[in-house]
Order: C-alpha cells, then structure tokens, then sequence
C-alpha cells in the first residue's frame, strides 16, 4: 500500500484518480481548492478502499500553508508532502509547471512526481529540471480517456520518459496495473500529434457549435441523419470540459499551424463554391479519400459509424 497525495483530487481527472487508488486500498490524501467539491468526495465513494484523509490546508502554497489547531502535526502539509511515496497534480496546465516546483521541493528523494498534463512542452521541462534538482522520480503520463470511464477498465495512456523511460515505465506499471502504455519518447511529437487530436477537434466544434442557435438544434437533431447525430454528439460532449482546457489545448504552438492550413483549405473551398466548379469540389474530395483510404480502412469505418448508432439507438 503506498501512500498518495493527489492535488487537485476534486476535479474532473483528480476524483478519477481518487476513487482508482481508493479501489487499489491505498492510503490517500485529497486536496483541492474547491472546498465544498472536496467535502463531498469520499461520501462518493463506493465499496471497500483504502484510507481517504482530506487535506483543508493549501498544497500549492506549503509555506502560508497551515494545518488545523486542533489537527496533529503529522497533518501538515510539509509533512503530507513529505511523508506522500507518490504525488499526483491534476491541475489545469497553465498552473503545472509552478507548481512541480512548488511541491517537488517538500518531497523526499525517490518519491514519485506525477502530472497528467494533455500538452508537454512546458510542463515536461519543469518536471524534468525538479526531478534532477530535487531527487524525485518524475512520471509524466496523459490519460487518453474521460472522466467517465471505467476505473476496471484498461484504460490507455501515453508515457513520455522525463530522465529514465525504462524505469519510469516500471513505475507506471506498477502505480497502474491494468493499463494500457503507450511510449512516446519525444515531448514535442507528443505535442504535435496532440494538436491534431485534440487541439484542432475541439478548435472545429466550437466553430460549428458556434453556428448553431437553439432553433437550428432542434430542427437538425430532428432531421438528423448518422453524420450529424454523432457531430453532435461530439460538440455536446466538448462543452462539458472546463474553458481553461479549451483555451490551453489551443495554445499547444502547433495547432496555429494546423489551424491556418484548416482556414487555408476552407478559402479554396469557398472559392470554388463562388466559381460554381463543381469539378474542383469533387477533385477535392477524390482527393481526400484518396489519400486517407491508402492508410485506414474508410469502409469498415462507414460499417462502424452504424453499428455505433445502433447502439445508441438501443439506449435512447
């Protein structure tokens, strides 16, 4: 049973994490700025798990950071951090490289650092420089699933190594068992796949979403066929993440590059619409699918698109 400290413990990824090491019985410390949100968290927790203590006093903040009166010394934060085997920040990303610093320097050598950052470039140079700085082992992870997925599951992750990826690898193995790790060697690739990822998808639906008015939703989703029901179904689902993760994801310094190409090809698009060649629109599209069929299967995929709304069909 390790020790856990998880900063950021109520939010959407953070509660995650907490009832993932609660179910793995370990020994866990929560804390968050929300206070009422972490109030609430251990009632939500459901079967037997392992130890949840909450954590009032500011983690990002150690040096104004006081415990209770009436709490022991052994719950103050200094103490926490330093006694904590692991620490796990689920913060927004604009905050993380601050804060591995902040905290790196209460932990003892050998402990383990994680963040779980969508982007890397930034925040792997901080976890990078605190771990050799201050003696922890780093572990630079990103979750590639929602808050909603199943703890039981083999969920999929990317592991970039910081200074050691065969023992940083190890380490993610045994902190999380039943996962599934995907190497990524390179921060900066890292990055740049996840501008077209996440980065330009979310850039495109918030564009779209923005089009619409209430009027047009209902009569859409009233005529709806399968493309619109799942592009739907992808822009509701966006817009329930936090603003701050839309506004970071499309700082990653890739994504203007991709989004200028994106405008780039609408222009010529629109161009052609304005000409009425109806030729060039149809090259385009050859074109495209084309060059996407040469490397993914797009009838399997069309056959997939189906059997997907079928079986949300059979939920509804």
């Amino acid at each position: 049973m390790m020790r856990i400290t998880i900063i950021g413990a109520a939010g959407r990824m953070g509660s995650w994490f907490t009832r993932y090491f609660y179910m793995k019985e370990h020994s866990i410390y929560i804390n968050d700025i929300d206070a009422d949100a972490l109030q609430s968290l251990p009632s939500m927790l459901e079967g037997r798990g392992g130890r949840i203590t909450i954590v009032n006093s500011s983690l990002l903040d150690v040096k104004h950071g006081k415990s209770n009166s009436r709490a022991s010394p052994s719950s103050s934060p200094t103490v926490i951090l330093s006694n904590s085997d692991l620490v796990m920040l689920s913060l927004p990303m604009d905050m993380m490289p601050k804060a591995i610093y902040r905290i790196a320097r209460y932990m003892h050598r050998g402990s383990i650092l994680v963040e779980i950052s969508s982007l890397k470039h930034d925040v792997h140079r901080a976890l990078k420089d605190a771990a050799e700085r201050y003696g922890v082992k780093p572990l630079s992870l990103h979750p590639l699933f929602g808050p909603g997925a199943d703890i039981n599951a083999s969920n999929r992750f990317v592991l970039i190594p910081v200074i050691d990826g065969g023992e940083e690898e190890s380490i993610a193995r045994k902190i999380l068992p039943n996962a599934t790790l995907i190497r990524v060697d390179d921060a900066d690739e890292h990055d740049r796949a996840m501008a077209l990822v996440l980065g330009m998808v979310y850039a495109m639906n918030i564009a779209f979403a923005d089009l619409l008015e209430c009027k047009d939703i209902a009569l859409c989703k009233e005529l709806a066929g399968s493309t619109f029901t799942l592009q739907s179904l992808i822009f509701e689902g966006i817009l329930n993440d936090d603003p701050r993760l839309f506004s970071s994801l499309l700082m990653n310094r890739s994504v203007k590059y991709y989004l200028k190409m994106f405008i780039a090809g609408n222009e010529h698009l629109l161009s052609c619409i304005d000409a009425r060649d109806r030729n060039a629109l149809e090259s385009i599209y050859s074109k495209v699918k084309h060059k996407i069929a040469a490397c993914t299967d797009i009838e399997g995929s069309y056959r997939l698109m189906y059997r997907v709304l079928k079986e949300i069909s059979s939920k509804d």
